[in-house]
């Protein structure tokens, strides 16, 4: 199929579901500032007391695994998404496959009952072969730990309903995501260890990162939630950008103003790279990551209280 630029699509029912999680949670932020936009919000556990609220919003408590609520929830013309699932490998594959695969089952089924409009899922670019070469949408899949493998048999399942149903699925293979307050993630990771003891451990191999601010990414859900189509689309969403750990390292130590100890150790996560090329995205979609990695480093690091 063809794709066609975005147009001025006026949006209607956006459904969010995991609204607990760091995305869910801004791009249900985000998503609030548009009138255009009726929220319909899914939230694992407590409600948070800060999350938004709007005559447009409205926000349900359980889980996607929940049959008796997403037919309540799930209507003909919304568009879905699915925020649910991990985003690092855990310690027990059970968990990631039930997050990142058979919840999505779950999810699939009910919107072909409700007839949604489309549904959007978020991927990684660690479904790629780790290079110093940006990935393209159509290059070789290549799952090096149980987070991407997952994340592949994710989208193998959406993949599956669209070619049976003809349900419209758009996957957004997300860079590294960051950015204020984050709860996890490498960023958070170093921050906690500069805290704690002030010293940085990193491999000692090269490691690299393709990372995304935490705006852009919710930009370009945004704008794939406006983005008219039929089948099935595939687009990266990231910096564009091969950022070394060693990169980051000195741009740490050069902004927070304590001395830090930098410890290189021999052992490696398995994914030792990730870089991804985004021209599909920004001819499409129109996304361009408007925050630079610099300055979106520096709010991070000073929403960790690390440049006070």
């Amino acid at each position: 199929m063809r794709l066609r630029p975005i147009s001025n699509e006026v949006k209607n029912s956006l459904v969010i579901l995991g609204v607990n999680g760091y995305i869910g949670s801004n791009l249900l932020r985000r998503a609030i500032q548009d009138p255009n936009i009726e929220i319909k919000a899914v939230a694992h556990g407590k409600i948070p007391s800060d999350f938004p609220r709007s005559a447009r919003v409205q926000i349900y408590k359980g889980t996607i695994f929940d049959r008796t609520l997403l037919p309540r929830i799930l209507k003909k013309g919304d568009t879905v998404v699915n925020a649910v699932g991990s985003t690092t490998a855990s310690h027990d594959f059970k968990i990631d496959i039930e997050l990142n695969v058979t919840a999505h089952q779950v999810l699939l089924e009910e919107c072909i009952r409700a007839k949604v409009k489309k549904i959007i899922f978020l991927s990684t670019i660690h479904v790629y072969r780790p290079s110093a070469k940006a990935a393209h949408e159509s290059d070789l899949i290549y799952p090096q730990d149980t987070y991407s493998l997952t994340k592949v048999l994710g989208e193998t399942l959406y993949a599956y309903f669209h070619r049976v149903y003809q349900i419209p699925v758009i996957i957004l293979r997300l860079g590294s995501v960051y950015g204020p307050s984050q709860p996890k993630g490498v960023l958070y990771t170093l921050a906690h260890s500069i805290r704690e003891t002030r010293t940085i451990t990193i491999p000692a191999r090269p490691l690299y990162r393709d990372f995304v601010f935490i705006t852009d990414a919710v930009d370009a859900i945004l704008k794939a939630a406006a983005f008219k189509t039929n089948g099935i689309e595939y687009f990266n969403i990231s910096n564009s950008r091969r950022v070394s750990f060693s990169a980051l390292i000195a741009e740490v130590t050069r902004m927070v103003p304590i001395p830090i100890s930098v410890v290189k150790k021999g052992s490696v996560p398995r994914v030792s790279s990730t870089f991804a090329d985004t021209s599909h995205a920004a001819k499409f979609l129109h996304f361009r990551p408007c925050m630079s990695f610099t300055k979106g480093l520096a709010e991070t690091l000073s929403s960790y209280g690390l440049l006070n």
